[in-house]
């Protein structure tokens, strides 16, 4: 059972978009992305400044947006 509301985890379903920043149950942070039809997490790079920015390192990777959330990644 994740530990986000019900609310966090519909709205992420439904309004998850590319470059938005995630969150998973271990309060680790990455950038949402998609490649070849998988959801990918992607790292923040440490010297992005202001505004977070997608490093090259993987996070993690997914077969859907809802295994993502099953998973226990949302939108932060």
């Amino acid at each position: 059972m994740s530990k986000w509301s019900e609310t966090l985890q519909e709205n992420t379903l439904q309004h998850v978009f590319y470059g938005a920043v995630m969150k998973d149950e271990s309060h680790n942070f990455g950038i949402f992305t998609e490649l070849d039809g998988k959801v990918i997490i992607k790292g923040i790079k440490k010297d992005g400044g202001i505004m977070p920015v997608a490093s090259d390192e993987t996070i993690a990777s997914f077969d859907s947006i809802s295994e993502m959330i099953n998973a226990g990644w949302v939108m932060d």
